[in-house]
């Protein structure tokens, strides 16, 4: 086992300082899926943009998330006095600028957290080893695995190091053009991966 414990039923109570790395491990934890999850969801194609629109000396995330349904008024964009009109009509995006326009990228591809999650092998492997990192946290405290911490950690790393390869490995997007929120993944990645670093070794249970 990965610590030892006393000789009564249930392990010797914990002291004042393991309660307190537990709980502070248990804050880790929770915050970590938190970061991972929440806001990956709220950004939508905004996660990571898959397409960015280049205009002059500035660039915008392709397809724009401000971009009108149909039938509505043209949005326009205008950053450095270059203005960019992007409206939808009839299912078609029409892009009109005052310069030169050029598209880096794969426009309409897969962009939001939930569609690469579903839909791309990497994607899913990384979500299934971050989800799997709070099961196994309770699995490690409850029953004292020896393996506990180090699967952990392990796990954490893989997923972390997994969507940074797969956003940052050079594809349909050049490294200077990846942008999005993708980053608060791994970052959620490390704060749970954390908490088994934090986390005392658990007292194993023994009935004597």
């Amino acid at each position: 086992m990965e610590a030892t414990g006393a000789g009564s039923t249930g392990g010797a109570a914990p002291t004042l300082r393991a309660r307190i790395r537990t709980r502070v491990a248990v804050v880790l934890l929770l915050l970590g899926l938190a970061v991972a999850v929440m806001p990956g969801l709220a950004a939508g194609d905004a996660f990571r943009p898959s397409a960015w629109i280049c205009v002059g000396s500035w660039r915008l995330p392709f397809p724009p998330t401000a971009a009108p349904s149909s039938g509505a008024a043209p949005t326009k964009y205008s950053i450095e006095g270059e203005e960019v009109t992007i409206e939808l009509i009839g299912g078609a995006t029409n892009i009109r600028a005052k310069g030169s326009i050029r598209i880096v990228g794969t426009p309409f591809g897969r962009s939001s957290l939930i569609d690469l999650v579903l839909h791309e092998a990497g994607w899913t492997a990384a979500a299934v080893a971050l989800l799997a990192l709070a099961p196994l946290f309770v699995w490690w405290r409850r029953a004292a695995l020896t393996f506990g911490r180090v699967a952990g950690i392990a796990s954490s790393v893989a997923a972390a190091a997994s969507v940074c390869l797969l956003v940052l490995v050079p594809r349909a997007n050049p490294p200077e053009f990846v942008g999005g929120v993708w980053w608060t993944v791994p970052l959620g990645a490390v704060l749970m991966g954390a908490a088994f670093v934090v986390a005392p070794a658990p007292v194993p249970r023994r009935d004597d």
